[in-house]
């Protein structure tokens, strides 16, 4: 005698966790492929993007100063 599953319910567990077995499998794969960089290399591009972030936040910074003086209180004066 032939056993009936409930139709869907256990199959397609089983594919579920044979996906995600083969997903997590190709992703160790690949990730042994990866450069990593040296320590040296890390703190090196740290530095620089800290650094660039510090530029363009001080740069930002200045230039809405600017123009706040140039568009809000040059228009202001020019309203008196």
């Amino acid at each position: 005698m032939e056993q009936v599953q409930a139709p869907g319910t256990p199959g397609k567990i089983v594919a579920a966790f044979d996906s995600v077995r083969g997903f997590i499998a190709d992703v160790r794969i690949e990730m042994r492929k990866v450069s990593w960089p040296t320590q040296d290399e890390l703190k090196d591009a740290t530095k620089r993007v800290v650094l660039m972030t510090v530029a363009i936040g001080t740069a930002i910074g200045l230039l809405d100063l600017v123009l706040k003086k140039i568009l809000v209180d040059g228009i202001a004066a020019l309203t008196r």
